[in-house]
């Protein structure tokens, strides 16, 4: 009867041994995740916010959704979901938000495979300005002009832009700018 009742024992001993060597390597397998906001903290509508979503190896997290929480003083204003590519990438681009501080949160709330993460960062939407110059004269051919992509639009010598330093620059030609006082 002692044999059995040790046999017995033993075998209860490797069934919980091995139960808990299965719930220790089982747990928590999920790695750890980071938000980098890659954006300016002066946006104007229609410009871009980038996130990317990596794992502790650096390795890009695809196909994940991640939250952008837009708050102003008086509460959350704008809540959007983007999803990361392949890359690990997501892109929002800023659309008809009021001009004002904002905090940007974004949240990752995390899968099986990986923990959740957030990130923050303080921006600022700026109100667009337009401001029209008249110029007068007979020439037909500028050769200053240039396209400029942030613009979207070529800039001929003479123009005035109101730039995201908030002040006034006038283009002189060939992509020489002096400041307005």
């Amino acid at each position: 009867m002692n044999n059995r009742n040790a046999i017995i024992i033993a075998a209860i001993i490797i069934v919980v041994a091995i139960a808990a060597s299965m719930i220790i390597l089982n747990y928590d397998t999920a790695k750890e995740t980071n938000i980098e906001i890659v954006s300016n903290t002066s946006l104007y509508d229609g410009d871009t916010i980038s996130l990317k979503l990596t794992d502790e190896d650096g390795k890009p997290v695809a196909g994940e959704n991640i939250t952008l929480k837009f708050k102003d003083s008086k509460g959350w204003t704008n809540e959007v979901e983007v999803r990361t590519n392949d890359q690990g990438t997501a892109d929002y681009t800023v659309s008809s938000m009021e001009p004002g501080n904002y905090t940007l949160e974004c949240v990752y709330s995390g899968s099986d495979d990986h923990k959740n993460s957030n990130a923050t960062l303080t921006v600022t939407i700026l109100e667009e300005v337009s401001q029209t110059v008249s110029t007068t004269s007979s020439q037909t051919h500028d050769s200053g002009a240039f396209y400029s992509p942030q613009a979207g639009r070529v800039v001929h010598t003479g123009d005035v832009e109101y730039a995201p330093d908030g002040n006034y620059w006038i283009h002189k030609g060939n992509n020489e700018w002096e400041k307005l006082e």
